[in-house]
């Protein structure tokens, strides 16, 4: 018979016993035994109730039929008693380098034992009290690998270090490395950001953005390869194309080690949506994965090279859960801790990919907001994106806030606010709902792309620039919501999620004209750039990208997710289009409000036979969505700032305006 007994709660044990009636259960603390109350005592499990709390100096055990059981921790671990007893500062934690030794200290509560392995040595550590374990090695340990061994309940368990800074090829070994040997720069770009509205996100893939063939970029696909400046045809690649265009950031996809590449053999593709590590970034990405200071040392300079280029950085970051529950270092060294369950033993999924961080475990929290110190003082990162946002709870959302914002007070963050069912309490969701909760944090705006665009999930059905010219309502609130600030929101129509806007566009109009097509992705472009809030782009978005009607290209391969230079030629009018609606939205103060406050007394949009006119201050943008040339009259006296796709400088007064088919004209009243 094998019986498992674990603690839930401070003085509740559950005792599974798979349906074997158990008698005469007596329980031990150490040697002594202690009285206890059985109750609802079931075919499959029974709960015994202590008379005292835990103490969790001592080890607990029953005696079953002439056998002893270990009693372990369990859901106990999620109680204010059990954080109370063994919280420890994390910032104390990991290894701390110095050329004559370096110190270890492990947090790992409830455990018999740990040993430091290191360089073929095992070496025990010291129980400090309360889950600390330490032992300093004297001696220059520079690049030395490790790990930890742990004992707990008879098993041996050994797991990588979560706090170290490298480590070695696919996460087998945490190496140690002197910090100060990796230096960032410190560059800040020349234009000021200030307000969240004056930004203009690119998202880019690392991988994707030096995949194509025939680029001729000495190291493709990695954070090196991202600072050559290579040209195609005589005209820039990289980021100093991105530059030209005029976006102020970029927004980089995950960055820090990822499952489902193999660092020694890396022919697969994955986008990096499965964590490994939130303290050491993938080695795919670096030119030499054995090399543990290239993990540092090689985004630190791409991201030193971004900056130079006048432009932000911000990171793409999976908080909300990790590749494999089981294997996450953090939760071998102790194990339902740092996961969110749906009852006694079922992972609560709200990720749909497992599991979910407990990020409201106050060591988890911690370790997060460590994290975010990390990126900003190691890497200068200006800005974090959320993968899943909703299911990070408002607390530690708003203290990684506080915490960034107090070391540069311009640092952005956004992320994914959808109201998914997830283990967290309803109030303590960071989605649509609670936004007003975590104030200063921006979210993608699911409405602007399904009004604008379409929806792209189940049953697809266009939106207003795909043809639904119905949708008069929601495009309002698209281009001036006047019940959310602007500087809440983020204007969106593609990500590296769900198929390309050129992609569902074919879907939705099969037999439509390439001229007319082009014409199309503009408007969709003019929408994301001139209406209010913060304007995000996919990178490729400016020249029809397209992945061949896939729509989850998460493991798609190269040729699928490439950044394809050769397409921008063939569609460099839209790129010109797009550089020219960055420029009027930098140009016009009016079109970057912050607050809702600003645009109920100065914007307005309504619809003259179709045509959409957007008024905001003395700008008057005139869209038309139909496929049919239309006329407005024009009462009073304007400029003409731009008109079928340039630039223009001629004044208008008591005038019927021309506006052709799938096109738009902008205004100043003077």
């Amino acid at each position: 018979m094998r019986l498992k007994a674990y603690f839930d709660d401070v003085r509740m044990i559950c005792v599974y016993h798979s349906g074997v009636e158990i008698k005469d259960v007596t329980l031990y603390k150490g040697d002594s035994v202690l009285e206890s109350i059985v109750k609802e005592a079931g075919f499959e499990h029974t709960f015994i109730y202590l008379k005292e709390d835990i103490d969790f100096k001592a080890r607990y055990s029953f005696l079953c039929q002439g056998k002893m059981y270990p009693i372990k921790l369990r859901h106990i671990v999620k109680t204010a008693f059990f954080e109370d007893y063994f919280y420890h500062d994390v910032h104390d934690l990991g290894s701390f380098y110095t050329k004559k030794k370096t110190t270890f200290r492990l947090w790992a509560p409830y455990v018999d034992s740990v040993d430091l392995l290191i360089s073929g040595d095992k070496i025990k550590m010291q129980d400090r009290g309360r889950g600390i374990y330490e032992v300093v090695v004297d001696g220059d340990l520079d690049k030395m690998r490790y790990r930890y061994r742990l004992r707990r309940y008879g098993e041996t368990i050994d797991v990588i270090d979560p706090y170290s800074y490298s480590s070695s090829v696919n996460a087998k070994w945490s190496v140690v490395i002197d910090t100060s040997k990796c230096q960032s720069k410190k560059i800040k770009p020349k234009d000021e950001i200030v307000r969240y509205t004056d930004a203009i996100i690119y998202e880019l893939s690392i991988r994707d953005m030096t995949a194509m063939k025939g680029l001729k970029v000495k190291y493709p696909k990695t954070f090196k390869g991202l600072m050559q400046d290579v040209r195609l045809q005589g005209e820039s690649t990289g980021i100093p194309y991105i530059k030209d265009l005029g976006v102020t950031h970029v927004q980089i996809m995950p960055v820090f080690d990822f499952a489902r590449i193999d660092e020694e053999d890396p022919h697969g593709y994955n986008w990096g949506y499965d964590p490994v590590a939130y303290n050491v970034t993938e080695g795919t990405y670096t030119t030499d994965p054995y090399d543990p200071y290239k993990r540092v040392t090689e985004l630190q300079e791409l991201i030193d090279y971004i900056h130079q280029n006048d432009l932000y950085v911000n990171l793409d970051v999976v908080f909300n859960h990790v590749y494999e529950a089981d294997s996450f270092a953090l939760a071998k060294i102790l194990p339902y801790y740092y996961f969110r369950y749906r009852n006694e033993t079922e992972l609560s999924d709200g990720s749909f990919c497992g599991n979910e961080l407990r990020t409201e475990g106050r060591m988890c929290r911690d370790y997060l907001c460590l994290m975010v110190e990390r990126y900003i003082d190691l890497f200068d990162i200006d800005g974090l994106r959320f993968d899943l946002m909703s299911l990070i709870d408002v607390t530690t959302l708003t203290k990684i806030r506080d915490i960034a914002k107090k070391k540069k007070p311009y640092f952005m963050m956004y992320g994914e606010a959808w109201a998914m069912d997830c283990g967290l309490p309803k109030d303590q969701r960071s989605d649509l709902n609670n936004y007003k909760a975590y104030e200063g944090i921006a979210y993608f705006d699911g409405s602007f792309r399904d009004e604008v665009r379409g929806n792209t999930y189940g049953k697809e059905y266009p939106g207003y620039i795909n043809g639904d010219l119905g949708r008069k309502d929601a495009i309002v609130r698209c281009l001036i919501n006047k019940e959310v600030d602007p500087s809440a929101h983020i204007n969106f129509l593609e990500c590296h999620d769900n198929r390309t806007f050129y992609d569902s566009m074919k879907r939705f109009h099969p037999h439509e004209s390439e001229a007319d097509d082009r014409l199309r992705i503009k408007l969709s472009l003019a929408f994301v750039i001139l209406a209010q809030g913060i304007p995000f782009l996919h990178s490729g978005e400016e020249f029809a990208r397209t992945k061949f009607d896939d729509e989850n290209s998460y493991r798609s391969g190269d040729k699928v997710n490439m950044i394809d230079y050769v397409r921008r030629f063939a569609y460099r009018e839209i790129t010109y289009f797009l550089k020219d609606m960055i420029h009027v939205r930098k140009t016009y103060d009016c079109l970057r409000y912050e607050k809702a406050s600003d645009l109920k007394s100065k914007s307005q949009v309504y619809f003259v036979d179709e045509l959409l006119v957007y008024e905001v201050d003395k700008l008057k943008i005139i869209i038309n969505p139909t496929l049919e040339d239309r006329y407005l009259y024009l009462q009073g006296h304007y400029k003409a700032i731009y008109d079928r796709d340039h630039f223009v400088d001629f004044y208008m007064q008591d005038t019927t305006a021309p506006i052709e088919h799938l096109s738009l004209a902008i205004l100043e009243k003077v």
